[in-house]
């Protein structure tokens, strides 16, 4: 059974892999910690799969690019919004 894998601390899918069968009950898969059986989202282009305990959702991905906190230039390290974080796409004025 494929399962899939995702960060602890922001629920990011990190990859996949095969859950093994429970030697104890035969037909029971056992689904390590930080993984989930459901199946994520097809990824697209600026997004990433993010697991909230219940759901796979996708949310903007901007890591590596280069945002703005005032006249501070900022590279994005994290998945979401950068504007929720007082970022923004454009230089000052």
């Amino acid at each position: 059974m494929l399962v899939h894998a995702f960060d602890p601390d922001n629920g990011e899918l990190l990859g996949e892999l095969e859950a093994v069968e429970s030697p104890l009950e035969p037909g029971v898969y056992l689904v390590p910690a930080g993984c989930t059986d459901v199946a994520p989202p097809d990824r697209k282009p600026g997004k990433a799969a993010v697991w909230n305990g219940v759901a796979w959702s996708l949310v903007a991905d901007h890591r590596g690019e280069v945002w703005f906190d005032g006249d501070k230039t900022v590279t994005v390290d994290f998945v979401g919004d950068p504007g929720e974080k007082g970022l923004s796409p454009e230089p000052p004025a």
